[in-house]
């Protein structure tokens, strides 16, 4: 019997790579995330350590729970209907959010675009934009929305139209400037009630 001999191939020897390869895999693996090294015990298998965990305890059912720690729930914005109410729904809004010199001008029969004139000021373009945001935000909870808002980017004079309430939240400087209000000197005021 006759045994054939097997030969091995010896490994072919590595190629040092050159400086333009080593920057090129460099840079790929500064782009890359480097992902989190395990811990040395969790690397090698071994179980992690144990910590003392406290069961939590479950909350007794609502029943037994006393009326004077449950806290009240609000209810649920109903839906606003007449112009009269998105008016004082976009006044009452504006002074959750601390606007001063509101001020709700009646043009029902004097102007053919819009109802109610709600004026506003805020302290800075930040506040005047906070308070556009909020009053879009309480009215569309309760089933209205702004036909357009303008005036967001510079922030001195935001327009919020509902259609038939036109919103104007101004910095101090804008509406004096532009004096809305004058303008509709001989129109009704309507009262916002604390």
């Amino acid at each position: 019997m006759t045994t054939k001999k097997t030969t091995t191939k010896p490994a072919p020897a590595r190629k040092r790579p050159t400086k333009a390869a080593s920057t090129a895999t460099e840079e790929k693996s500064a782009k890359r995330p480097q992902r989190p090294r395990l811990q040395v015990s969790h690397a090698r298998g071994a179980a992690p350590p144990r910590r003392n965990l406290v069961k939590a305890s479950i909350p007794p059912p609502a029943e037994a729970v006393p009326d004077r720690v449950r806290k009240p729930r609000k209810p649920a914005a109903a839906p606003v209907t007449g112009a009269a109410q998105i008016a004082l729904a976009v006044a009452t809004a504006a002074l959750e959010k601390k606007a001063s010199d509101i001020e709700i001008i009646d043009l029902a029969g004097k102007a053919d675009y819009t109802d109610y004139l709600v004026l506003m000021t805020g302290g800075s373009d930040r506040h005047v934009r906070a308070l556009a945001d909020f009053i879009q935000e309480e009215l569309e909870k309760r089933k209205v929305k702004a036909l357009s808002v303008e005036g967001v980017t510079a922030a001195n004079w935001i327009l919020l139209d509902f259609g038939d309430v036109v919103a104007h939240v101004f910095q101090e400087s804008t509406r004096a400037l532009y004096d809305i209000e004058g303008l509709w000197l001989d129109a009704a005021r309507v009262p916002i009630a604390d």
